[in-house]
């Protein structure tokens, strides 16, 4: 029985590691700040509403809720948790919904 030939190990296209020796121009960033920031949130939204976007809007709105600790959320807004949760299922809350989760 003939020994069938394999592949030959593959190739990194990078063969040299980058390491960065300077890092005095660079700051740290964490997404999760911005996304708990409420005005942002609502500056993203009013952008989108005034784009004609709805479906950005809600999708800001979604991320949020994401983002934030959702008991609290519900404690805070008098939301009841299974409503928030299923907004985030799928992907459909009301205005009226959205505005209370933002406005708390």
């Amino acid at each position: 029985m003939v020994k069938k030939k394999t592949s030959p190990e593959p190739r990194t296209s990078c063969p040299k590691e980058v390491k960065i020796k300077d890092f005095s121009g660079l700051t740290e960033w964490n997404p999760k700040t911005e996304l708990l920031n409420k005005s942002f949130v609502l500056e993203v939204v009013v952008e989108c509403l005034k784009n004609g976007d709805p479906n950005g809007a809600m999708e800001a709105v979604l991320t949020y809720i994401r983002a934030v600790n959702r008991r609290k959320l519900s404690r805070e807004s008098h939301v009841p948790r299974s409503t928030i949760e299923h907004c985030l299922d799928h992907g459909n809350p009301t205005l009226e919904t959205a505005f209370k989760l933002l406005s708390a």
